[in-house]
């Protein structure tokens, strides 16, 4: 059993993203793509994504960061867990990455830090992990382009924690 923690913002992300209407709620059991049924101070709520991206890596006493293709799984208004199939990497902990990708039409590209790095349940090869975005430092109108996404897919995906207008 994996259990995921999370370190708080330093500032809540419904306060970082306009009009989010998220009702957060810690400490509830989730199932998601990354891994079973588990209890997480996560919150806010996850949807469930298949979709390519690139994240580029900062990795420590290298002088460029590397862009490496992965598969978003699963995604939320703080950060979002990948699939990695790239092995030649040193990823750890706290590591600068920005993930890029395209969805319905609209483009992000957010910064963030590896939250949890562990090996590819089952049979599959690679690595998972989580990313905890740094939105602050996304500009507005892409802050707030990914936040009406987002809380149009939590809604799509019938997500309990997002209320209807």
């Amino acid at each position: 059993m994996r259990t995921n923690i999370c370190i708080p913002l330093a500032r809540p992300v419904a306060e970082i993203t306009v009009n989010m209407l998220l009702e957060p709620r810690a400490g509830v059991a989730q199932t998601d793509r990354m891994g079973t049924a588990t209890i997480t101070n996560r919150k806010y709520p996850r949807a469930g994504l298949e979709q390519p991206g690139v994240m580029t890596v900062r990795v420590p006493d290298q002088p460029l960061a590397q862009r490496v293709p992965v598969t978003i799984r699963s995604i939320s208004p703080e950060g979002v867990g990948v699939h990695l199939q790239e092995l030649r990497l040193r990823l750890e902990r706290r590591a600068s990455v920005t993930v890029h990708f395209v969805v319905e039409g609209r483009q992000f590209e957010i910064p963030g830090s590896i939250a949890w790095v562990a090996p590819a349940p089952g049979t599959q090869s690679g690595l998972d992990l989580g990313v905890r975005f740094q939105l602050a430092l996304v500009p507005i109108g892409m802050r707030q382009s990914y936040a009406n996404w987002i809380v149009s897919l939590l809604r799509r995906q019938g997500s309990p924690t997002v209320p209807p207008h």
